[in-house]
């Protein structure tokens, strides 16, 4: 008698590689529609001490010059690329039909076309590490959460349509990159790859100062798992190559404008509280801050006993020196210096969406 092979696991394996292209597509549209406003409003060049050529060419003011991870990667591109390569793609948009349309909306976007082919590499970086940063959150609500998987695919895209929130005032190039090796480093601490993890600390340091909070996410999450000893050496470690990172910086662009560290505790942050009583501007932006902060205390505090621990202890543990040195050395109400946050803010917040859209899921962490 002939067998007849079941049809099953033919039409499983399509099912599973339809979803994948629907996640795919749902990502690189939501992608799509947040890097929109993100090059655009307020854009990624006008900042006068951090305009782009200055940047990617390592002649920005300290400390923007400091961070250096994709701007040197888009000039070790250009360095690469064959020049004629370049002058084909300046030629396209500068000659082309219809050129008036696109001089006109390189100039409403404040992008020089001479460093056209610059543009157009940290686009292409930019717009992968937001991509990329939405599949990692994917992975992050598996990890934690026993969510139904349609949650864990959907969620992201909620996310990333969150995040023009963050986005006033300027856009940098090392925005995207922070969201993306943060929540990657998340991913590896929890999994304990420990030395795909000290490669992402050293990019991530390399892209910004703040790397240094992923160490304290470490301690939480390695307490329980690695001896004092090795844990205390571990940490003596990743201050180490921070400290050998900055300082190598420090003496690459010591002839740059700037100071090693902008002090805005007194004459810009609390200037601006000051100010606010009188100036409609500035209490709009303190405003805008307060309703945000507001929104997401509710979402995260809301049966925050019955969230992770882990999740808990790495957001506080980055939440209270990132607010500390936000207000010594930052702008309080720029958004944008806040991302290393996101992924616990969306983690946290998450199982409150879940729970008034009675999504149903297993309350029981992975964490």
């Amino acid at each position: 008698m002939e067998t007849k092979l079941s049809p099953q696991p033919e039409r499983n394996g399509r099912e599973v590689l339809l979803r994948r292209l629907v996640i795919l597509l749902l990502y690189l549209f939501a992608t799509g529609l947040i890097f929109i406003v993100f090059i655009t409003h307020p854009g990624i060049n006008g900042y006068s001490r951090a305009m782009f050529p200055d940047t990617v060419y390592g002649k920005a003011y300290k400390p923007f010059v400091y961070r250096t991870l994709l701007p040197t990667t888009v000039r070790m591109i250009s360095q690469i690329t064959p020049e004629h390569v370049k002058d084909r793609i300046r030629s396209a948009v500068e000659e082309c039909n219809p050129q008036r349309k696109r001089i006109r909306m390189m100039k409403a976007l404040g992008w020089e076309t001479e460093y056209i082919y610059e543009y157009l590499v940290a686009l292409a970086l930019m717009f992968s590490c937001f991509l990329g940063f939405a599949f990692l959150l994917r992975h992050l609500v598996k990890l934690f959460y026993d969510f139904p998987p349609f949650v864990a695919d959907f969620a992201p895209v909620g996310a990333l349509l969150i995040l023009p929130v963050f986005f006033k005032f300027y856009s940098y190039m090392c925005d995207p990159v922070t969201l993306l090796l943060f929540s990657l480093a998340i991913i590896l601490i929890t999994g304990r790859r420990i030395l795909p993890f000290y490669v992402v600390f050293l990019l991530a340091t390399l892209n910004r100062e703040t790397s240094i909070l992923l160490s304290g996410i470490f301690l939480v999450r390695q307490f329980k798992h690695i001896r004092t000893f090795s844990l205390a050496g571990h940490l003596l470690l990743q201050a180490s190559i921070w400290i050998a990172v900055k300082t190598s910086l420090a003496v690459i662009f010591k002839n740059n404008q700037g100071a090693f560290i902008d002090f805005q505790l007194i004459d810009h942050n609390l200037a601006l509280i000051a100010d606010s009583v009188t100036s409609p501007t500035f209490l709009y932006h303190l405003l805008y801050l307060a309703a945000v902060i507001i929104v997401f205390w509710v979402l995260v505090r809301y049966r925050w006993s019955e969230k992770p621990i882990s999740l808990r202890c790495s957001f506080l543990i980055t939440a209270i020196p990132l607010a500390l040195l936000v207000l010594l050395f930052g702008s309080i109400i720029e958004l944008r210096v806040y991302h290393e946050l996101f992924p616990f803010l969306f983690l946290l917040s998450l199982p409150t969406v879940v729970d008034i859209f009675k999504l149903g899921y297993d309350e029981t962490g992975a964490g």
